[in-house]
């Protein structure tokens, strides 16, 4: 991946804004900091006088919200086929997964919006409202990693929980 080297001194408020959430991983609310606030802190975790931001590439979703979260491109679409009634609609792609893991990993999801569900399959592009989008979106699980005992000081217990998406999808 090619990145571009920006001068601390000559960095934007939204450069930075991106290095400290994206590559130092800083949590901060949105606009409280000033740009000299900023430099100040980029400049006690980071040891360069300039920061990264990545060239433009494929990886990164082509449209994206304020923080950086890939977004759908939406469209009018008859819904349901042969309704007559347009509805705001994306494309996915829910991913399949081994059933032998994951049971019922390569059924297809069932997703409900206001009393109303849906079977949507995986492993192939569908066209769907953007509600239920916004539902899968939102689907989350924890999930706990194994118990390790020569990591925890033989405290036991769990460890802190990794929040992942219940079923992971893209947008096609």
């Amino acid at each position: 991946m090619d990145v571009k080297k920006i001068e601390l001194a000559k960095a934007t408020k939204r450069e930075l804004e991106w290095f400290v959430r994206h590559v130092l991983q800083l949590e901060m609310d949105d606009g409280d900091k000033t740009v000299a606030e900023l430099r100040a802190m980029v400049s006690r975790a980071w040891p360069q006088d300039y920061i990264i931001k990545p060239e433009k590439s494929d990886i990164y979703p082509k449209q994206c919200d304020s923080s950086g979260q890939g977004r759908p491109n939406t469209f009018e679409a008859e819904w349901p086929e042969g309704s007559g009634k347009k509805r705001l609609c994306c494309r996915v792609v829910i991913q399949k997964m081994d059933p032998m893991v994951y049971p019922g990993g390569d059924e297809p999801v069932p997703v409900g919006v206001n009393g109303t569900a849906m079977l949507i399959p995986r492993g192939e592009p569908v066209t769907i409202p953007v509600e239920y989008a916004e539902v899968l979106e939102n689907a989350e699980k924890f999930v706990y990693s194994e118990y390790d005992p020569s990591s925890d000081f033989g405290r036991g217990g769990l460890r802190e929980p990794q929040i992942v998406k219940e079923y992971p999808f893209s947008y096609a």
